[in-house]
């Protein structure tokens, strides 16, 4: 049996289109909506989504699917804070589709059988748009759901959309990134911070490049040479940045402040330090992270919080709301929580 993007094809028209036909949308051309529906009668296409559709009632679920691999493993291995990171932003998801009379499904990408099981969700029709997390830069699958126009809404995902056509039905929705490391930077350096660690997340993410690079250009920009050995390439994870930090902490390397990429990193130089009985000689120095997980200020942690609520409106807006969110990327803010002010407000 044929599937909606074949049916597009057929008609000559985009997915979404044959979605608003099926969806029954009003700002539909009489002569789209009959061309679409007689292709659709001719080859007895039913979505299966229990005919819905065809009942003029239109999917209200909205998927998120978070990339996180060996997700399995890391909760047997009781490393779950490598995902707490997504667990504000999911609450938020929830409490902005309750206003729209939206569902959320979740779920987590660790491998191909789950970008198939998540590409079936959209085939089927059971899911009315998609929100994606965690992607890599390079991934496949991620344009391989642009080619056939599901609706998507990608968080940190690259800027551009080269090649992809400007009807897409593609939503970037963007954590200003790089303006927040930028920033955190230029404050240990106002306060004489000349040399500072950086913890680096992975690379092939737009939220690792983009921290990164704010780290690196307020240094350039302050005349602040870039010390590669003051850089721990990592991954946003505690295990693996545990034992970098570690092997780095034995160097017996000087630095006046640190900066790591996301808040668990910073939970792992932490760990490190009181392991190697450094807490004393590190005491005073500042350690900022970025995420602004639940008790990272209460442990010492400055750090960057992103706002959550907003990327979940304009997340769950622009799947829902016909015409939303069609200059992208759109960009979150973030705040700097450095004193308890600030934490309380947050």
């Amino acid at each position: 049996m044929l599937d909606s993007t074949e049916i597009a094809k057929l008609a000559g028209v985009s997915r979404s289109t044959v979605s608003k036909v099926l969806n029954n949308y009003p700002n539909i051309s009489a002569e789209t909506r009959e061309k679409v529906l007689e292709i659709v009668r001719k080859n007895n296409y039913v979505p299966n989504s229990n005919a819905q559709a065809l009942a003029g009632k239109v999917n209200s679920v909205i998927g998120i699917f978070i990339y996180e691999k060996n997700y399995q493993d890391s909760i047997k291995t009781n490393q779950g804070k490598n995902f707490v990171y997504f667990t504000d932003f999911i609450d938020a998801c929830m409490k902005e589709s309750f206003v729209y009379k939206h569902q959320i499904l979740v779920d987590v990408i660790e491998d191909k059988i789950g970008e198939a099981r998540v590409e079936t969700f959209f085939k089927n029709g059971s899911i009315a748009g998609g929100i994606f997390i965690g992607l890599n830069q390079e991934s496949s699958f991620i344009k391989k759901l642009m080619e056939k126009d599901y609706r998507l809404a990608l968080i940190d995902y690259r800027k551009d959309l080269d090649g992809h056509k400007k009807n897409s039905s593609t939503f970037l929705i963007n954590v200003k990134d790089y303006e927040g490391s930028y920033e955190v930077t230029k404050r240990l350096i106002d306060s004489g911070c000349k040399k500072i660690l950086y913890i680096a997340g992975d690379e092939k993410k737009l939220t690792g490049s983009e921290r990164k690079n704010g780290y690196t250009q307020c240094l350039k920009d302050n005349n602040i040479e870039i010390q590669e050995e003051l850089i721990i390439s990592s991954n946003f994870k505690k295990d693996d940045s545990y034992f970098k930090i570690k092997e780095f902490l034995e160097k017996n390397i000087e630095f006046h402040g640190v900066i790591s990429a996301n808040d668990t990193m910073a939970y792992s130089f932490l760990d490190v330090v009181e392991e190697l009985g450094l807490k004393e000689r590190f005491k005073d120095i500042p350690i900022w992270g970025y995420d602004n997980l639940k008790y990272s200020f209460i442990q010492g942690i400055k750090t960057v919080a992103p706002n959550f609520s907003q990327g979940a409106v304009e997340a769950i807006k622009s799947l829902i709301v016909e015409g939303y969110g069609k200059e992208t990327p759109q960009k979150i803010e973030v705040k700097l929580i450095e004193k308890l002010e600030d934490y309380l407000n947050s």
